[in-house]
Formats: C-alpha cells, structure tokens, sequence
C-alpha cells in the first residue's frame, strides 16, 4: 500500500485452512512523493520467488538477487526485503549497498 495523499485503510485478511499469515511492508517516501496517488497491491505467495542457495533458500519479496527481481516493485525508494533460511551452519555472503561491502549471515 502506498498511503500518499490518502487512503482508507481496512484488515480483512481471508483464511484458508487453520494459520493465517501476512506482513505489511512500510516504506516512508521522500518529500516530493508525499502526496502521490494512494495504491494498494497485494501479493500472494505464490509470486514470490524462491532462490536456492547453498545450505538455505531466499524469498525475495522486493529488490534484484542473483538474476531475480522480487514482485513489490514501483516503491518510489530502492528497497530490498527478502526472507533467509539457512541450514544450521551454513555461511551466506550478500551483497550490501550501503558501502559496498559484502553482508555475511
């Protein structure tokens, strides 16, 4: 959801079967894109990618991995959010933005 100039807001998430389970993810825009049109996008599990790697699994939800570009897209800011699972043990290197360094799990 981008929130912009406004939107209403409303949970009624659907269950199916006996878990429900969801996130939200919250990004503050920069100052010229306050007060953009409102938009709500959801995204089914199902479209989010799952790349392997040794020793685990990455879901990319939102930015580009190892040829792979997540669903959450258009988010005016570059973001990257993605959900690791690694095998006990297991060692992965990522690439991280901020100063060019790589990120180690």
């Amino acid at each position: 959801m981008t929130a912009g100039s406004g939107i209403i807001h409303s949970e009624m998430p659907r269950r199916n079967g006996p878990r429900l389970a969801g996130f939200q993810l919250w990004v503050n825009l920069p100052a010229s894109h306050k007060m953009m049109d409102p938009r709500y996008r959801d995204i089914p599990a199902r479209d989010i990618p799952v790349i392997l790697v040794p020793g685990g699994q990455i879901r990319l939800v939102c930015g580009s991995l190892l040829g792979q570009t997540g669903p959450a897209r258009d988010i005016v800011t570059e973001v990257s959010y993605m959900e690791v699972r690694l095998d006990g043990g297991a060692v992965l290197e990522l690439p991280a933005r901020m100063d060019g360094q790589r990120s180690r799990m």
